[in-house]
Order: structure tokens, then C-alpha cells, then sequence
């Protein structure tokens, strides 16, 4: 088997499993609702929507994306 077939395999399995765990882990230990999206257009300034606990971790992490992509642009030079 070639290694595409065993990488692809691997991430199907990898997936799959959290999928599962996150799933069981719901069942499990209940439920909070929370979520959230991150849009990412051409330019490099995501936009981002959340409800719940879980929105204001997002908003951080979408600042944290966004310095991090004006820094590598501002490093590479075209």
C-alpha cells in the first residue's frame, strides 16, 4: 500500500475515533450548547460568530490567528 493510501487511511481512522469520543463524552457527561463559526475571506481579518461560553475563547483565538498571519506576511518577502 502506497503512503497517500496509509496517510489517508490514518487521518480517516484518527477522525472517526474523535468523532466518537466526543460523542460518547456527550452522552456521558451531558451536554452544554455552544458554538461558533470563523470566516475567513481574502483578506486576512476573520470574521467570527459565537453563542454560549465557548465565544469569547474564539474571538482570542481568532485575534491570536490574526497576528500571527500579519506576521508571517510582513516576514516573507515577495
Amino acid at each position: 500500500m502506497e503512503l497517500p493510501v496509509k496517510l489517508f487511511i490514518i487521518g480517516f481512522v484518527t477522525i472517526f475515533i474523535g468523532m466518537m469520543l466526543i460523542a460518547f463524552g456527550s452522552l456521558i457527561l451531558g451536554a452544554k450548547v455552544s458554538g461558533g463559526i470563523v470566516i475567513f475571506p481574502f483578506i486576512p481579518v476573520p470574521i467570527v460568530f459565537g453563542f454560549g461560553s465557548e465565544a469569547i475563547l474564539m474571538i482570542i483565538i481568532a485575534m491570536l490567528l490574526i497576528l500571527m498571519i500579519i506576521t508571517i506576511i510582513k516576514t516573507i518577502k515577495f
